[in-house]
């Protein structure tokens, strides 16, 4: 068997070439503040209308809060709280992916102090410190937006803030964690 000996060679110069730059460009962790700077530059130019999405901003087309929740009860576990989910009316010609970054870049910029609540306006969609992971999908003729929070306490801020916030456009509290956590 004749073995081509430099094509060896060439293939594990790749592999070291490639592992030495995975080495050297890993950077530390970024801030919230740093990740939400970052994502205002890459994803964020064009989703810059809070108007599109004025009505679930408001509270307007929220029909429901309920704690979002991570694991299955059992007798040796608890499930536990991640944040809160938000059920959404319909909104014309809207798709999931496109309220979901629309969501999220409203949140990079409030967290990154471009954008204030209005009327002072409890946002859940947005945390000082912390950035809120944006989930949503289509869920029957409206849209199911996950909110989840990095820690147990973000977690529960934002429950919170989705229940004042839903509670505040219609005059009632909404959902409330009972787990105890």
């Amino acid at each position: 068997m004749i073995q081509n000996p430099g094509r060896g060679v060439l293939s594990l110069g790749l592999i070291a070439g490639a592992a030495a730059v995975g080495c050297a460009t890993s950077a530390p962790p970024q801030s919230p503040v740093e990740q939400a700077a970052a994502l205002e530059r890459t994803e964020c130019a064009a989703f810059r209308d809070d108007s599109a999405i004025a009505d679930v901003l408001s509270g307007r087309a929220v029909e429901r809060v309920e704690p979002l929740y991570f694991g299955l009860q059992s007798k040796s576990s608890n499930p536990r709280l991640e944040g809160a989910v938000l059920t959404i009316r319909p909104i014309r010609g809207a798709t999931a992916e496109w309220l979901a970054r629309s969501l999220e870049c409203h949140g990079v910029e409030r967290m990154l102090g471009r954008t204030v609540a209005r009327n002072g306006a409890v946002d859940p969609f947005v945390l000082p410190g912390s950035m809120v992971t944006v989930s949503v999908r289509s869920s029957g003729d409206g849209f199911r937006v996950e909110l989840q929070g990095a820690t147990m306490e973000d977690s529960r801020e934002i429950l919170s803030r989705a229940d004042a916030f839903a509670g505040a456009s219609n005059g009632q509290v909404m959902a409330t964690d009972l787990s105890g956590q």
